[in-house]
């Protein structure tokens, strides 16, 4: 499936560092990776993998590289000033693309180590504006019943993308959430996600929130940005 985002991605990485974040499972590695084709020379290191990791320790991809991918790069220890370092030293012909879960958005927007070195590109489901364009059958109706993501949207049957979707949110809860931030109460912020998803286009109350989930209205505030921060829930701003 084509993403609009390319072109100026190619664009951008002629004059700084590019971010693509967004959701997990959206398609950030496999769109890097369509980017990567384009070069003559890519290499791509995923943090995840140990043999990866020392290669991104020791600076010591091959020379001829174009366009390094680091993918996961958040995860590694004072990733900002490496970063910097990289790009402030690297060979004028080396682009670079970074790659990462929400929390590489989130953790970005903190210090200014990296300032005026990076382009951010978010990358999100699947449009209904990006569909038309693909000219993909029956776009709106499968949209509607099965959202945007890419595998669930191109699953074979309805089957394949209900079982998507419930491992998703189960991971997401399990793991993200509590990777992204230290929570005390875990059952509580699910309560919270549950009551957002069937409240969807409704204003949010924090105070009838909170005595939902028995937590003060503070935290169910944190919670609901924390949901917010890891591109679980989008909230929608009055003009």
């Amino acid at each position: 499936m084509y993403r609009p985002q390319i072109e100026q991605i190619i664009k951008d990485l002629h004059k700084k560092i590019v971010f693509i974040v967004g959701p997990k499972q959206v398609g950030k590695t496999w769109l890097a990776k369509e980017i990567g084709k384009t070069f003559p020379d890519c290499e791509y290191l995923n943090y995840d993998r140990f043999e990866d990791q020392q290669i991104i320790k020791a600076e010591s991809w091959p020379q001829r590289t174009k366009l390094l991918i680091l993918d996961e790069l958040h995860k590694m220890p004072g990733w900002k000033n490496y970063l910097k370092g990289i790009f402030d030293t690297r060979p004028e012909n080396l682009k670079i693309l970074v790659t990462g879960s929400a929390r590489l958005d989130a953790f970005r927007q903190g210090g200014d180590s990296l300032a005026g070195r990076f382009f951010a590109h978010r990358l999100l489901p699947f449009s209904i504006a990006e569909l038309k364009e693909s000219q993909t059958p029956d776009c709106l109706e499968r949209l509607l019943e099965r959202g945007g993501f890419p595998e669930p949207f191109l699953s074979e049957s309805d089957i394949d993308a209900k079982r998507w979707r419930n491992q998703y949110v189960d991971g997401l809860i399990r793991n993200d959430i509590l990777n992204f931030e230290n929570i005390n109460d875990l059952q509580a912020i699910k309560t919270i996600f549950e009551i957002l998803r069937r409240s969807v286009g409704s204003p949010i109350s924090y105070s009838s929130i909170a005595r939902d989930t028995g937590i003060s209205p503070a935290t169910a505030t944190r919670y609901v940005s924390i949901l917010e921060s890891l591109f679980i829930i989008f909230r929608i701003y009055p003009f």
